[in-house]
């Protein structure tokens, strides 16, 4: 038997009207910085932490969507970052 399994996001889009949008801003208490967004499994070879040298913390907030563990050698590198005198409270 032959199957076509149609290769498209699972993650649904979202809309939001612009008190909804600063709502969420407000939320991640990114002020007027952009976002800068990683969605996925933190591993090494993916480079998540070249954000924190790319990303500009005056500028940016970074919001990194995935489990990080502090089990984990490379989201213990992370987490160092994240709770750094740069990163402080710009990072979600």
């Amino acid at each position: 038997p032959i199957y076509h399994i149609a290769n498209a996001s699972v993650i649904p889009r979202v809309s939001l009207s612009d008190t909804e949008r600063r709502n969420l801003r407000s939320s991640l208490r990114c002020g007027d910085r952009q976002l800068v967004s990683f969605f996925g499994f933190s591993y090494s070879h993916k480079g998540v932490d070249q954000l924190f040298d790319l990303a500009d913390p005056a500028h940016h907030h970074i919001v990194i969507i995935g489990e990080l563990s502090p089990e984990d050698a490379y989201h213990r590198h992370l987490l160092a970052l994240i709770a750094s005198d740069r990163w402080k409270d710009r990072v979600t």
